[in-house]
């Protein structure tokens, strides 16, 4: 919510909280969710260099769990900020592994018209603003 209203702030101090309270109660499953909100907002507040670890952090709690999903988002900002930084090579490295986690996410997703519209999951999935963003760069 925090960063919805653009109080980034507000929004790395509620992700340490909420991430200390999942460590306290042992549950893992979302610790990669909350540094990715964290780096983001750090990276909001124009804090790209203290975005960055916390990224790697959570691309390892990602890893950790096999959560896919927020694998390819984080492998995207980490490209992001390599772009920003002119390490266009290890922007490449970083995208194309974000493209490989789109494609099989893709691939294991219904891509028969389950949905109230008639677009398949995998249609909705891919046509995400971020997702487009990620597989196909300006």
């Amino acid at each position: 919510m925090a960063l919805a209203q653009k109080d980034y702030a507000r929004a790395v101090k509620t992700a340490d909280e909420s991430f200390e309270r999942f460590d306290q109660m042992g549950f893992r499953v979302f610790r990669s969710d909350v540094l990715y909100l964290k780096a983001k907002a750090l990276r909001l507040l124009g804090k790209a260099d203290a975005a960055y670890p916390v990224f790697l952090h959570a691309k390892r709690e990602a890893e950790q769990i096999g959560s896919r999903w927020m694998l390819w988002r984080i492998l995207a900002a980490l490209a992001e900020i390599e772009m920003q930084r002119g390490n266009h090579d290890q922007a490449k490295s970083l995208r194309a592994h974000a493209r490989e986690t789109i494609d099989y996410i893709a691939a294991h997703t219904p891509a028969d018209p389950s949905t109230p519209l008639g677009t398949s999951l995998r249609a909705a999935f891919l046509n995400l603003p971020d997702v487009r963003a990620v597989m196909n760069p300006q």
